[in-house]
């Protein structure tokens, strides 16, 4: 953990039920709360920009960073906890506290939100959403105008050979458009390492993996998608099977390909979504994303984002009382909700 962050777990803050957490990034810490004295902080909510960019996982930390501060948070509430529990106290798991880690490291969440919208006649609802209309509609042309901009951008010809393996054996990277003019490969982080090695994938790809849709509507377009892990096929498929997945899944085991692509290195293994175009027997890289950047191909963020409570995670700029978990924490394989 960097000195930065020692210090700022070291000025942990206590929240309502009187659990460390850490304060935003720059926020200033009153000297009173390292006596143990409890005091209401106050967010400015007119200015969601500033807390967006304090925030843990928002624009103004680094992927490194955000790891860190993340761990930061989950290593001080246990410590806390575990100090409460030695005292003779009740364990806080087992009661309705939001954010507090339950068994395995996850965090419940209360179902009833603290807050709700403000209640309107139905006049006064068609003028907000008007307004909110004005807004969403400049979105998407900024979206489309962005897209335009992605298409005309340079490409770099791939003119090494990688030999990935699949279900009916050997592949090369040509092998995978399936006879289509377009390629997308989803780097699925499947490796030594990643939560649930060796007999499941990243929690967050499978996440990912689950909201693919059918393919024969991108088969329209000329277009394949593909899934690629350095996990052996063996592995690969008995994963495959039990999550129920039929999108075409490749292993690069053996192979320079992750390297090459820059999704394995010194830190270790992410993920990723890279996009091929094919001339003839010639392939090129035409683009590349990740992190925030692949929520594109999910639509349960999509979804959530149209309701009132949202994601329901703590960078999010939400109203006072609004349910918010840290983010992440409340991802599942979608056979382990619930266990």
């Amino acid at each position: 953990m960097s000195r930065a962050n020692s210090t700022e777990l070291a000025n942990a803050k206590t929240d309502t039920h009187g659990f460390a957490f850490e304060p935003h990034v720059g926020q200033q810490v009153d000297p009173r709360r390292r006596q143990g004295q409890r005091q209401s902080v106050k967010r400015d909510e007119s200015q969601p920009g500033d807390y967006l960019q304090a925030c843990p996982g928002g624009p103004g930390l680094s992927p490194r960073r955000t790891v860190e501060f993340h761990h930061a948070r989950t290593t001080t509430r246990w410590l806390e906890l575990f100090r409460v529990i030695s005292a003779g106290g009740a364990d806080p798991r087992k009661g309705p506290r939001n954010g507090i880690p339950s068994t395995g490291g996850r965090f419940k969440m209360k179902r009833k939100a603290k807050a709700l919208p403000r209640i309107v006649s139905q006049k006064e609802w068609q003028a907000a959403h008007e307004k909110l209309l004005v807004k969403e509609k400049a979105a998407t042309r900024a979206q489309d105008a962005l897209a335009a901009t992605r298409r005309r951008q340079p490409m770099v010809e791939i003119e090494k050979d990688y030999v990935f393996e699949g279900p009916d054996g050997k592949a090369s990277l040509l092998d995978l458009f399936e006879g289509h003019r377009q390629l997308i490969i989803y780097h699925f982080m499947f490796a030594p390492e990643v939560d649930g090695w060796p007999k499941a994938g990243c929690p967050g790809c499978s996440f990912v993996a689950d909201q693919i849709g059918h393919l024969a509507h991108l088969h329209a377009r000329d277009t394949s998608l593909a899934l690629v892990s350095r996990a052996p096929v063996a592995n690969i498929q008995r994963y495959k099977t039990r999550m129920g997945w039929t999108v075409p899944w490749y292993s690069s085991h053996g192979t320079d390909f992750n390297l090459d692509f820059g999704l394995t290195t010194d830190e270790g293994e992410t993920f990723g979504l890279s996009v091929f175009l094919r001339d003839d027997s010639r392939v090129f890289r035409t683009y590349f994303t990740t992190r925030r950047g692949v929520e594109t191909l999910g639509n349960t963020w999509t979804f959530l984002d149209l309701t009132p409570f949202g994601r329901q995670e703590d960078w999010e700029h939400s109203p006072k009382g609004w349910p918010q978990t840290a983010p992440y924490a409340w991802w599942r394989r979608h056979d382990e909700y619930g266990a």
